[in-house]
């Protein structure tokens, strides 16, 4: 619920995202994970409304096989998830790098 939170960069050495980690954080438009997250917990983006952008170090088969949560995006806007190789929609569309 920090409502003035815009972006954050969440270093390597965090492999997962703890549930409710930023429920609430309307404000949030852009996140960049320096390491390969492997599981998001339930509710991490929860009503993260303005989320737009999500920043993965690795490939967008590691995003799309990462272990997710209960409404880990729920009520959240149309984000993109940029990886090594390519993108990820929120609606899970893979588009790989030109």
């Amino acid at each position: 619920n920090c409502t003035s939170l815009q972006t954050i960069t969440i270093p390597a050495a965090f492999t997962s995202l703890p549930a409710n980690l930023f429920n609430g954080c309307k404000s949030l438009s852009s996140v960049v994970l320096q390491g390969k997250v492997t599981e998001i917990a339930s509710q991490v983006f929860y009503n993260c409304s303005a989320l737009e952008s999500i920043t993965f170090a690795g490939t967008t088969d590691e995003w799309t096989s990462a272990k997710k949560g209960t409404w880990w995006d729920r009520n959240t806007a149309d984000y993109t998830v940029t990886c090594t190789n390519g993108t990820v929609a929120k609606d899970g569309t893979v588009s790989p790098s030109d």
